[in-house]
């Protein structure tokens, strides 16, 4: 295919993208609220949202409403780094960790990010250590960029916080469910979280959530 004949084919392959989401655009209607997907709502004032939650404070406030776990952030938090790391509280059977092995994953450095009415939650990439604001700095942003664990909407806010679901984070952090596959590859032996179903976050008494000062 010659390079005009190429370029042809791409501008119209460009124009009915353009065409496509203009009427996807016309089709949808209004904006929704909160400028987020077809469906998303605006976050809740905080006030009406935590008035029949259990809230633990601590570096970052843990709440529990309806059977769900969310995570409060502080407006100063967002941007700044933090360390996520992860500890079993039970063994495998002989086939991992043993319960209460402080090196299970490596410690990871997470960030939260507000973008519009959603928190991007990110790992950044640690590989190198570059001065800010120098062509160094510029090209290891562009060559090593940070790793996106998820992006999850706003629930909830007030003029210094914002709450965010903390499902994002309460997956399988470990890997485990590798080092089950290297002993038993066959899927009827294979590990995961069920969340449809089977995985369940035990309540604050039993120590299993915890929010640390």
């Amino acid at each position: 295919m010659s390079i005009a004949r190429f370029l042809k084919f791409a501008l119209l392959a460009v124009a009915l993208v353009a065409s496509t989401s203009q009427a996807r655009a016309q089709e949808g209607g209004k904006k929704p609220p909160g400028g987020g997907a077809a469906g998303a709502e605006s976050p809740a004032p905080y006030d009406v949202f935590a008035k029949d939650a259990q809230v633990t404070t601590g570096l970052i406030a843990v709440l529990r409403k309806g059977g769900k776990i969310y995570l409060s952030l502080s407006k100063t938090q967002l941007g700044q780094d933090f360390v996520e790391t992860s500890v079993p509280a039970t063994g495998l059977g002989g086939f991992g960790p043993a319960p209460g092995e402080p090196y299970v994953a490596p410690a990871r450095i997470i960030r939260f990010e507000r973008v519009d009415d959603n928190v991007v939650i990110r790992w950044p990439n640690t590989f190198a250590k570059v001065d800010a604001n120098t062509p160094q700095g510029r090209g290891a942003v562009v060559s090593l960029p940070s790793s996106v664990v998820a992006v999850t909407p706003v629930v909830a806010e007030s003029p210094t916080s914002v709450v965010i679901s903390a499902a994002p984070l309460l997956g399988d952090v470990a890997d485990l469910k590798a080092q089950f596959d290297a002993v038993a590859p066959r899927p009827g032996h294979g590990y995961r979280l069920d969340r449809t179903a089977r995985s369940f976050l035990k309540p604050k008494r039993s120590r299993k959530i915890r929010s640390f000062a």
